[in-house]
């Protein structure tokens, strides 16, 4: 898992599912805005590069540089100073 939770409900975040879906939140201001992609491969032992972002209208999920998914949304970070969370469980 990686993302954030700020100082108030805001959350932004990607977890793992199983070895083949992801689940992409984000919560600005009591808004829900999600992405769960299905075309994920975990390749054991090699680096993969994820992107979750937000590009002004809409979330966006990058998987070794390809959008894979993406979703319209709309808000804004309200909290500068989180701290940013990775997570190996």
């Amino acid at each position: 898992m990686l993302g954030f939770r700020g100082a108030s409900e805001d959350e932004f975040y990607v977890i793992m599912l199983n070895s083949s879906a992801l689940e992409c939140r984000w919560l600005p201001n009591g808004k829900f805005y999600e992405i769960a992609s299905t075309e994920f491969t975990n390749l054991p032992e090699q680096w993969q590069h994820l992107a979750f972002i937000y590009a002004g209208r809409a979330i966006e999920l990058y998987i070794d540089g390809v959008l894979k998914d993406w979703a319209a949304a709309g808000g804004v970070f309200d909290d500068a100073a989180v701290d940013f969370l990775l997570e190996n469980r």
